[in-house]
C-alpha cells in the first residue's frame, strides 16, 4: 500500500506522545514532522508546508489556542486538530470558533486519531 501524499505537522511537547503519533501517521502519510518546541514548529511551518497540523493545547511555553489564532491571522488555512489532556467545553468551543477541525482528548485513542486525520484531510 502506498503512502498518501500529505504532509502533517505535530506540535506536542510530550516526546512520548509525539513519537507515538509520528509512528502511527508515518505508516500512512509521506511526511510527518514533529516538534516538541512550539516556537520552532511555528518558525518552520512555512518551510514544511503542512496539509494538516496536530496541535496540543498545553505546551511548555505556549498555548495551542493562541497558536491556532496566530496561524489563522497569518493566513494559514490548513486544518488543525487540537489535542488536549483536559476535556473542557469552553476550550473546545474556543478551538472550534478559531477554526479547529477537531478536538481530541488524551490519552489518545489512536483509531479515533486516524479517523480524525483522514476526515480533516478530505475536507
Amino acid at each position: 500500500m502506498s503512502k498518501q501524499n500529505y504532509t502533517i505537522v505535530v506540535i506536542e511537547d510530550d516526546p512520548l506522545v509525539n513519537s507515538t503519533v509520528k509512528g502511527i501517521l508515518s505508516g500512512k502519510y509521506n511526511k510527518v514532522a514533529t516538534y516538541t518546541d512550539a516556537a520552532q514548529g511555528l518558525d518552520e511551518l512555512h518551510l514544511v508546508g503542512p496539509d494538516l497540523v496536530l496541535l496540543d493545547i498545553f505546551l511548555r511555553h505556549a498555548n495551542g489556542l493562541d497558536i491556532l489564532e496566530q496561524l489563522r491571522k497569518q493566513g494559514y488555512t490548513m486544518p488543525v486538530i487540537i489535542m488536549t489532556a483536559f476535556s473542557d467545553i469552553k476550550m473546545a468551543v474556543r478551538a472550534m470558533r478559531l477554526g479547529a477541525e477537531d478536538f481530541i482528548v488524551k490519552p489518545l485513542d489512536l483509531e479515533q486519531l486516524e479517523v480524525a486525520v483522514e476526515r480533516a484531510l478530505k475536507n
